[in-house]
């Protein structure tokens, strides 16, 4: 199996898609993530988890203006991406892109001259040309955890994707990241896994999360979160408190797939 490296600070919901006042930094939450003190070696950067809402009937439009166009304009402004996906089951015809900045400063500088970028706003004119193809944005910043060890993601050839969110309010968080580690190595084992454990900031975000975490693990086409292990033992989930779990699929332009 032929295996690629992929850095992990490469993952980073992203934008491009929206209007002005759908991608512009919302002061809040700028102002919580620069107060956000880090210890020594914790993971720097800021990450933003974008959920876009395709209008009817056009979800294939955007997933064209992601493709040919939003990605390149992403990296000429700075901004990273990391991965695209669409739930497995998507009744809401949603894409959902992780990206990441260097600071909140270099978040509201990226947006800015984007925005303003003459190209890019003949790009969307142009791809909206038979109408809206967006309804909505859910954004969402992100700090990584510094008690997260992974630096690096080993991805296989088949691989799936999982976010799962936790509105915990026990103020346990240690003791969920443990569970949730236990139950992703009793069910996929400790080979073609990694888990990157994300804190909102709280503050502008439209969400009740508490804890976030996004797991790469083997592909597997059984019944949602119920994993077969190779030696054919089936594993069922634990029971965690507050947890809303979703899977994912990378869209063909993800850069994590």
């Amino acid at each position: 199996m032929i295996r690629k490296i992929l850095t992990i600070t490469t993952l980073a919901l992203t934008t491009g898609l929206g209007l002005a006042d759908d991608v512009a930094a919302r002061a809040p939450v700028a102002q919580a993530l620069r107060e956000v003190q880090r210890e020594p070696g914790q993971d720097s950067r800021v990450y933003e988890l974008r959920t876009y809402f395709a209008s009817q009937g056009k979800l294939d439009e955007l997933h064209a203006r992601f493709q040919n166009h939003v990605l390149r304009f992403h990296e000429r402004h700075g901004i990273t991406n990391i991965g695209y996906w669409v739930p497995s089951d998507n009744a809401k015809r949603s894409i959902v892109s992780l990206v990441s900045y260097p600071s909140m400063d270099a978040r509201d500088k990226a947006w800015s001259s984007l925005l303003t970028d003459r190209e890019w706003v003949q790009v969307r004119r142009d791809s909206e040309a038979k109408g809206r193809i967006l309804d909505a944005v859910r954004e969402e910043i992100l700090t990584a955890d510094e008690a997260t060890e992974v630096s690096s993601l080993y991805l296989g050839e088949s691989q799936g994707f999982e976010i799962r969110r936790f509105t915990d309010k026990s103020g346990k968080v240690e003791e969920v990241k443990a569970l949730v580690r236990k139950e992703v190595k009793d069910a996929f084992g400790a080979s073609e896994t990694a888990i990157r454990f994300f804190t909102p900031t709280g503050q502008g975000n439209r969400t009740d999360t508490t804890l976030l975490a996004i797991i790469v693990r083997p592909k597997f086409d059984d019944v949602e979160f119920v994993a077969a292990r190779p030696n054919g033992v089936v594993t069922p989930k634990l029971a965690i408190p507050g947890q809303i779990a979703t899977r994912l699929n990378a869209t063909e332009y993800s850069p994590i797939k």
